[in-house]
């Protein structure tokens, strides 16, 4: 999140190049894919060794922890976002740590 304040101008370009470019809008879903699957497999691990909730989808898990964060990420990129970047990282967290660890 302080990555997309940071770099705030790159990222509004790339946005605009993902509306307007197939190669960008690729590139952007194969970059979504690859943490998809990484989170995906952190959740699973973490299942597995009885860290997480075993009844949860560990795909739909990591794909509600992506989309939530990517959602919040253009909101800041945008500079629309409501409440401080702190403050947004650190209930988003609470939200995925507390609905998924035991």
């Amino acid at each position: 999140m302080k990555m997309a304040e940071a770099e705030r101008n790159m990222m509004q370009v790339f946005e605009q190049a993902i509306g307007i470019s197939t190669i960008i809008s690729d590139k952007w879903k194969a970059i979504r894919m690859k943490f998809i699957q990484r989170i995906s497999k952190d959740v699973a691990y973490a299942q597995q060794n009885g860290l997480a909730r075993a009844e949860l989808n560990h795909e739909l898990v990591a794909r509600g922890w992506f989309f939530t964060n990517e959602m919040y990420l253009w909101e800041i990129v945008r500079n629309e976002h409501q409440s401080s970047v702190e403050e947004i990282a650190q209930t988003i967290t609470s939200v995925y740590v507390e609905g998924l660890y035991v």
